[in-house]
């Protein structure tokens, strides 16, 4: 391995502002989720709805290859309010099939969370299918993102300086 898979969100680091806002208007619901930037980190703030059957908001990577086979861990410093949020991984651009989520509640200070890869676990349309991920289903995601799925309709904001694979 030579080097971390990065993100780094600080407004000098222009490489990281491609990341795109999914909402669940997609589907028709009416959900609400931003991006803006910090002089350090990215801000991702909105409000869940639950209207038209809706109920999600995330910021999404741009599509990419990246093997993750080489990592153990992903490093996150964040703080947030507004519940719990998922980091995802994905390896297919059909948003039916499965895809791999770890579930996080940020506290309203910095902190700096330390997730092993092997914790995330296999979900279709938010739905967890009990199933962990393992080292073969990481050589092959194409996205990385974050979704705010609780069904929550307060307002949220998640604050992230930086995404690391370790």
């Amino acid at each position: 391995m030579n080097q971390n898979l990065q993100f780094d969100f600080g407004k000098g680091n222009g490489l990281c502002h491609n990341w795109i806002v999914v909402n669940d208007g997609v589907m028709g619901g009416l959900s609400e989720g931003e991006i803006s930037y910090g002089e350090n980190h990215l801000i991702f703030e909105g409000q869940l709805s639950l209207e038209n059957n809706g109920g999600f908001a995330s910021i999404r990577s741009p599509w990419s290859e990246y093997d993750l086979s080489e990592y153990k861990r992903v490093k996150m410093r964040i703080r947030g309010v507004g519940g719990e949020f998922g980091l995802t991984l994905e390896n297919s651009r059909l948003f039916y099939q499965p895809n791999w989520r770890f579930l996080f509640t940020p506290s309203e200070d910095w902190q700096v969370l330390e997730i092993p890869l092997h914790e995330f676990e296999m979900t279709r349309l938010g739905r967890a299918l009990g199933q962990k991920l393992n080292i073969n289903e990481v050589e092959n995601i194409i996205r990385i993102g974050i979704i705010k799925s609780d069904k929550k309709t307060e307002a949220f904001r998640l604050e992230i300086d930086y995404l690391v694979f370790e």
